[in-house]
């Protein structure tokens, strides 16, 4: 849902998820 507002935008999803950061906002 909430890929694009991190870094890499569609990137994000998988970006955060393996940092363990999962923003869904």
């Amino acid at each position: 849902m909430t890929k694009v507002d991190t870094q890499g935008g569609a990137m994000s999803d998988v970006s955060l998820m393996v940092n363990g950061k999962r923003v869904g906002g």
